[in-house]
C-alpha cells in the first residue's frame, strides 16, 4: 500500500529492520524503491512504488490490485476482506476533503457531484467498490484501536445517485466492521467512541465496555461453515487481565447478499 514513509519507518524500528534502504531520488511515500522487509536481497524483481496513486489516501498499489481482482473474479464464492487501513471511519481522516463550487447565486459550496468525503477512502472504494454486494460481503479492518460495528450498507446519504459511477463503483458494502482492539490499550478519556463524522454504529450499544477507566480489548470469531452457507461472524471482549471472553453481538454474513444483488 502506498503508505507515508514515516509511518513504515516506526513500524520497522519497532520490529528490528533498520532503516528503510531506498534508492537515489526515491520519493517520501511507502513503498519506497525496494520492500524493506527484503533490504538485505540483491534487489532484483522487488515491488517498485506505484507512482500513478494518490499519495494523499492509502491505496493498493496497481500490482497489488491485479492480484485481488483476479482472485475476486475467479473465486466462485464470496470473500470478506481484511485490512489494516479503514474503508471508512466516524473518528478519523482517512480521505480527501470534497471539492467545492460555485452556486448559483456565487457563493461558494460542496459540489454534488464529487464522492470525496474527509472519513471515506475513495481511492480504497474506487479499487474494490465494484465487488461490493457481488463478490465482497464484508471487509473488516483495524487501524483505529477500537471496535466499530457500524450501521449495514454505509453510504453517505448526499452521495450522487443515479450516475454509472454511483451504480457500478461506489456501491453498498453489506457489512463494514473496525476490529481494532486487540492489543493497544484505550482510556475512557481518549473517547473513541466520539462520533465526528455521520457513520452510525448498527446499535448504538454496541461498544466496548470499560473497566478501572480503560476499554476492554476483544477478539472475533469467524465460523464458516462451508460453500452457499452463510457465515457466523461473533464479537467479544475480555475485561483486564481476566480471560473469560464477554459476548458483545453476533451476525450473519450471507451470502445471499451477493445473489440478491447481483440480480
Amino acid at each position: 500500500m502506498n503508505v507515508p514513509a514515516s509511518a513504515q519507518q516506526a513500524v520497522l524500528e519497532r520490529l528490528h529492520l533498520g532503516r528503510i534502504e531506498t534508492a537515489q531520488g526515491a520519493g517520501g511515500h511507502w513503498p519506497s524503491d525496494h520492500n524493506p522487509f527484503f533490504r538485505k536481497a540483491p534487489g532484483a524483481n522487488l515491488p517498485v512504488r506505484d507512482m500513478t496513486t494518490n499519495v494523499d489516501q492509502v491505496t493498493v498499489r496497481s500490482d497489488e490490485l491485479q492480484w485481488h481482482q483476479d482472485k475476486l473474479n475467479t473465486f466462485p464464492g464470496t470473500s470478506i476482506l481484511l485490512s489494516h487501513h479503514q474503508l471508512y471511519s466516524a473518528l478519523d481522516a482517512c480521505g480527501l476533503v470534497q471539492r467545492t463550487t460555485t452556486g448559483p447565486k456565487g457563493a461558494t459550496m460542496h459540489d454534488p457531484a464529487d464522492f470525496n468525503r474527509i472519513w471515506i477512502n475513495t481511492g480504497l472504494w474506487r479499487q474494490f467498490g465494484p465487488f461490493f454486494g457481488r463478490k465482497v460481503a464484508a471487509w473488516i479492518w483495524g487501524h483505529e484501536h477500537n471496535l466499530g460495528i457500524f450501521e449495514d450498507a454505509y453510504r453517505p446519504v448526499d452521495w450522487p445517485a443515479n450516475t454509472q459511477d454511483a451504480n457500478q463503483v461506489f456501491r453498498s458494502l453489506p457489512l463494514g466492521r473496525c476490529a481494532g482492539h486487540s492489543a493497544i490499550p484505550v482510556q475512557e478519556s481518549e473517547a473513541p467512541y466520539a462520533q465526528k463524522y455521520p457513520v452510525n454504529l448498527k446499535r448504538s450499544d454496541l461498544m466496548l465496555g470499560l473497566t478501572n477507566g480503560w476499554y476492554n480489548h476483544g477478539f472475533e470469531l469467524l465460523e464458516i461453515y462451508g460453500p452457499g452457507q452463510a457465515a457466523r461472524l461473533s464479537y467479544y471482549q475480555v475485561a483486564e487481565a481476566d480471560p473469560t471472553p464477554l459476548f458483545i453481538f453476533s451476525e450473519m454474513v450471507e451470502p445471499s447478499r451477493l445473489a440478491n444483488a447481483s440480480a
